[in-house]
């Protein structure tokens, strides 16, 4: 079986009890950021919030209180980047899980972003079976 499929109601996105996996989107990019968003959305999970800005992605993190399964980062976050943003989310929650994407394959931040805990780096163009499976094992 393929997979992307072997999941819950043959969601990706979703839990073993059917729900659906809440993901928190830190994207700056407006291509990056709906490329992210429809891949989230075809898999079946929920995205709980989206920010533009590191800082931004740090409060709205508190704000939902142990609520989110997942954050996903924009390597290049306006106000800090995505390793900032992740240190500060860890800093906050020791279990944060969190993926960084970025344009460029840029093998120092990605060496720095599973340093501090990330649990993938991804480089675009996102294919959606590559990128939901990624997601599937950084939640497993």
């Amino acid at each position: 079986m393929d997979r992307t499929t072997d999941t819950a109601l043959g969601r990706p996105g979703a839990k073993p009890d059917g729900t659906p996996h809440r993901v928190l989107v830190g994207i700056g990019s407006a291509h990056l950021l709906k490329q992210v968003s429809d891949h989230l959305a075809t898999a079946g999970f929920q995205t709980t919030a989206t920010t533009a800005d590191g800082r931004e992605t740090v409060i709205t993190y508190k704000k939902l209180d142990g609520t989110v399964d997942l954050v996903i980062l924009d390597a290049a976050l306006p106000g800090q980047d995505g390793c900032t943003t992740l240190a500060a989310l860890r800093a906050h929650d020791p279990d944060v899980r969190a993926i960084l994407v970025s344009d460029t394959d840029d093998q120092e931040t990605a060496f720095k972003a599973t340093a501090l805990g990330a649990k993938d780096y991804l480089t675009t163009p996102l294919t959606p079976h590559d990128f939901i499976t990624r997601l599937a094992d950084a939640l497993n």
